[in-house]
């Protein structure tokens, strides 16, 4: 959720404050071309003041000329009456504009200075109870506007009347502090980064306590605004994380998988809207981007040449705006979006209506999906909007390979996920309660059911018996579906076989007489002509079936190869040509994964049959 935030720069100066990085350049989109925003000067501290029509006014402070103020940010006028000349400018703090008054601070090498942002340029000394010491460091509590702190080598000071007067609250004797931070959720606790460590108040500076296990100069310091129990420091020389109010840290910016520049830390800003994403600024080293709260960095060589960067801020009303200002002036930037990936992965089947999702991508305005069936990496249909992180699809196609991509887009453009690499959905429904859609044998089951060829074997739920052995009777109804098509009847029965019809089955004879008929089956035994109609039909029965089914009663298969090595069986060596013929035609290959087998007196089961029907007849490509 958005919200109205003070937004000022970390200008973090001193010598010594080297950081062992380790560059990662990655093909990470970060950022449109930086920007020129008029000034060329060499920028020290960068501030944006935001009323509250969120009409914003740019202040940044140069070395040697001074400061320059902006309504729209790129017309820029001198703002440097009051301030004194030679003047060294270390930070710049606007007030939230919940006052009439809507100051501006300036921390300076001769003390605190104040303006407004509607004064048009005059600046007044506030250095009552402070004095015209250097100042390196303000805050602004944002629950009580009036009440600011500053800092530097003299210790912390408050001023509760926006810095009219200011009185000393601890942290002095030589304990220089170089950067403060306010807990956003709880303002009394206020964070100051000092030459000996880090040190906390609970009660608005009342008294301080030292936190953390270290005693180094703390240059900068920024608190989590969505977590404040997270802080980030840079410490003499490098940055750290702690993640339970600086009781322990833990460096994000050495080590192989980081950042590795060794220049100092001169800037470092937290994105007010997805405070994972942070930007680190090194001198002679550009910038540096993690959106994972420091877990990985991402090098980013901009297009201009930021060597040393020395102020960075975030706008705060529009996601994604970072400005950076360095020796060549103040540029600023708007990020695309950032790279994200989709959860669904290919090769997942999915029912016809199936949920897409992916993560989110920080700085997307919204989405865009789009889906077709041609795999080339592009939409030949359309990008379809939507504002949610997923979509339920409705009436795609049964067994219809699907391609699809979602991007991120915002007003500087879109990344597609998955770094531009495309997805795919197997559309499949579950017909059968037994036949999951990821089974090895649906796209053969689902087949014969849409073909008619097969009804299952049980309703509610309806299933499809795959394992079941498929009886002689049975499979002439699989067969002549299979060649007639899903809708034939037979004519009524002859009677031709002696154990036909049986009682409760009646059924199975006018089946089983026309596959008599077509020359599909001779029966089972002579003298009286039998079919064993109960009887299951052996592989090698369903070899004949199936040849005879696809070809005609006529059909003879060639000799056989010998392919199998469990055939010929003895007294039974018909079977041999008719079962190489099936293999030759790759109709089946072998029972077991041990050898090549085909196991000719075993079952026929359902799963097997639907594959035999589904190979011979063509009815399709799984």
């Amino acid at each position: 959720m958005k919200q109205k935030l003070i937004c000022h720069s970390i200008a973090l100066i001193g010598a010594g404050l080297f950081a062992i990085f380790s560059r990662t350049e990655t093909a990470l989109a970060a950022t449109s071309e930086w920007d020129p925003m008029g000034l060329s000067d060499d920028i020290s501290a960068f501030a944006i003041s935001c009323d509250d029509a969120q009409i914003c006014y740019y202040i940044a402070s140069t070395n040697g000329n001074g400061v320059f103020f902006s309504p729209d940010g790129s017309s820029w006028e001198g703002y440097n009456t009051g301030l004194p000349n030679p003047l060294t400018i270390y930070d710049i703090v606007s007030e939230p504009p919940t006052l009439p008054s809507h100051y501006v601070f300036a921390a300076t090498d001769q003390g605190v200075y104040r303006t407004s942002a509607y004064s048009g340029g005059n600046w007044w000394p506030a250095t009552a109870g402070i004095g015209s010491v250097p100042v390196y460091a303000i805050a602004v509590d944002p629950s009580t506007p009036a009440t600011v702190y500053a800092g530097g080598p003299t210790g912390a000071y408050k001023s509760t009347d926006s810095g009219t007067t200011w009185v000393p609250i601890g942290l002095q004797a030589d304990n220089i502090v170089r950067s403060l931070a306010i807990d956003p959720q709880n303002p009394a606790t206020l964070y100051a980064g000092t030459r000996y460590g880090l040190f906390t108040s609970l009660n608005g500076g009342g008294a301080w306590s030292w936190v953390g296990t270290m005693a180094d100069n703390v240059h900068g310091l920024l608190v989590d605004p969505s977590t404040p129990t997270t802080l980030y420091a840079v410490f003499l020389e490098d940055a750290y994380k702690s993640t339970n109010s600086g009781s322990n840290w833990t460096n994000i910016t050495h080590g192989t998988t980081k950042i590795n520049c060794d220049k100092p830390i001169t800037a470092l800003a937290i994105d007010p809207f997805y405070s994972n994403v942070l930007f680190v600024g090194a001198n002679g080293c550009h910038m540096f981007l993690t959106i994972d709260g420091g877990t990985s960095w991402t090098y980013l060589q901009d297009s201009i040449g930021l060597n040393y960067v020395r102020a960075l801020g975030f706008h705060p009303y529009l996601p994604g705006h970072l400005y950076a200002g360095a020796d060549m002036g103040l540029f600023s930037t708007a990020f695309l979006p950032l790279p994200f990936q989709r959860n669904n992965q290919s090769g997942i089947y999915s029912p016809t209506n199936p949920t897409l999702s992916w993560e989110e991508s920080v700085y997307a305005d919204h989405y865009e999906y789009c889906i077709d069936t041609v795999d080339n990496d592009l939409c030949d249909s359309t990008w379809i909007p939507l504002s949610t992180t997923s979509v339920t699809l409705n009436g795609l196609e049964n067994k219809t390979l699907y391609h699809w991509q979602v991007r991120a887009v915002n007003n500087e453009g879109s990344v597609e996920a998955n770094k531009g690499v495309w997805d795919f959905l197997n559309v499949r429904r579950q017909v059968f309660a037994d036949v999951p859609i990821d089974d090895s044998m649906w796209e053969y089951i689902d087949t014969i059911y849409s073909s008619g060829i097969t009804t299952g074997c049980g309703v509610n739920p309806l299933i499809f018996c795959p394992m079941r052995s498929v009886t002689r009777a049975a499979a002439a109804v699989f067969f002549l579906r299979a060649e007639h098509g899903g809708a034939y009847s037979p004519p009524p029965a002859s009677h031709y076989f002696a154990d036909l019809p049986v009682a409760g089955k009646e059924w199975q004879e006018a089946w089983v007489d026309q596959a008599y008929r077509e020359g599909i089956t001779g029966g089972c035994g002579v003298n009286p002509r039998r079919f064993c109609p109960e009887n299951v039909l052996t592989r090698a029965a369903m070899a004949v079936f199936t040849l005879r089914a696809k070809y005609g009663s006529g059909y003879t298969p060639p000799p056989a190869s010998h392919f199998y090595y469990d055939m010929p069986v003895p007294g039974k060596e018909w079977m041999e040509p008719w079962v190489d013929e099936i293999y030759r035609e790759e109709i089946d290959s072998q029972c077991s994964s041990e050898g090549l087998l085909f196991c000719p007196e075993e079952p026929s089961t359902r799963y097997a049959i639907a594959a035999y029907i589904y190979r011979a007849f063509n009815l399709g490509s799984p």
